[in-house]
């Protein structure tokens, strides 16, 4: 803690003092005020000088002083606290400073020292959680386990993703994201933020991938139902029914109709499982989608609507389906 101290102080400047500590067997706990948060090179600066301090095995010496002399030594009082007469000064040639506690007998005692995490408490006051010798790998783990369990989650995703493709016939084959180091120190945590950040934008841009791969082959041709447009006043106007497409299929066929059309109304009745389905894409300001597939519905046991530029509905009565589609025709040619 007194390391750490002195190394902020050199790090960020001598405004630095304490504002808080806690020290365990396993951590501590540092608050220090600081005009804005240590970036992380400061961080990893910091860290460094404390573990160099520590290799260079300085002999703590603890002695008491009156406290005019300590104040002639540059000892800092760092509780804030009022101190009688006499005080108690902890020498580590890096770091002179008043303290009560429990210290080591030499800095090389500490082994290694890591920082955990920094994060801002308000008002200009930050927090630093740190750990040192065979504490840091629990420490570490600990402070990244939500990061270490996403990214786990995210290389089992992307290889099952992977594989299921493959299976499909689709090859997505990608080089996963290199595990980053876990080297122990604040750069571990530094390294596993971008490795999560590189998985998440690995995952995201092979399931775009395999999407528009897959609906690029499940895609219906347009060629059979262009042949089927009707020219009414100027609009183009398809009105079709298939058999035992998926919803999303219909969808992204009236969707590419009418944008190869232009100013038009595309209506698709799909018939799957004795149900039906009837999806509108309209590209005019004449008609309203949602009341045509709502019409076609009623007519067969079913019911629905939607916006005017694109809606579907259901249907139950597979028998009315051909009168359904005339009685949309027939609105049409009125309204059109």
């Amino acid at each position: 803690t007194h390391l750490l101290n002195e190394s902020l102080r050199k790090v960020l400047g001598s405004h630095v003092f304490q504002q808080g500590s806690l020290v365990t067997d396993s951590y501590l706990r540092f608050d220090f005020n600081n005009y804005t948060n240590p970036t992380n090179e400061e961080l990893l600066k910091i860290e460094a000088i404390v573990n160099e301090e520590i290799n260079k095995a300085h002999k703590v010496n603890i002695f008491s002083l009156p406290i005019e002399e300590a104040k002639a030594l540059g000892v800092q009082a760092v509780f804030g606290e009022k101190y009688g007469d006499v005080v108690r000064v902890i020498d580590m040639d890096f770091s002179k400073e008043l303290c009560g506690g429990c210290h080591v007998n030499n800095t090389s005692d500490i082994e290694k020292f890591a920082i955990l995490s920094v994060e801002s408490k308000g008002s200009g006051i930050f927090r630093i959680e740190a750990s040192t010798a065979s504490s840091i790998e629990k420490s570490l783990e600990n402070t990244l386990s939500k990061i270490l369990e996403e990214i786990k989650t995210l290389r089992k995703n992307i290889k099952t993703l992977i594989e299921t493709a493959k299976s499909e016939g689709i090859n997505l084959e990608s080089e996963l994201v290199a595990d980053s180091y876990d080297s122990l120190s604040y750069q571990m945590v530094l390294d596993k933020r971008l490795e999560l950040a590189a998985l998440r934008e690995q995952s995201k841009e092979l399931e775009k991938k395999y999407n528009k791969i897959k609906k690029d082959k499940s895609a219906v041709s347009l060629d059979e139902f262009l042949s089927l447009s009707k020219d009414v006043n100027g609009v183009k106007t398809i009105v079709t029914k298939v058999n035992d497409l998926e919803v999303g299929q219909v969808k992204d066929l009236c969707d590419r109709l009418g944008d190869t059309l232009g100013e038009s109304v595309i209506f698709v009745a799909n018939i799957t499982n004795g149900k039906i389905v009837f999806v509108c894409k309209n590209k005019t300001n004449k008609v309203n989608a949602g009341m045509l597939v709502k019409q076609a519905a009623v007519i067969c046991a079913g019911n629905g609507g939607g916006r005017s530029d694109f809606a579907q509905a259901g249907g139950k009565d597979v028998s009315k389906v051909d009168e359904a589609l005339s009685e949309i025709e027939k609105t049409l040619g009125q309204a059109l």
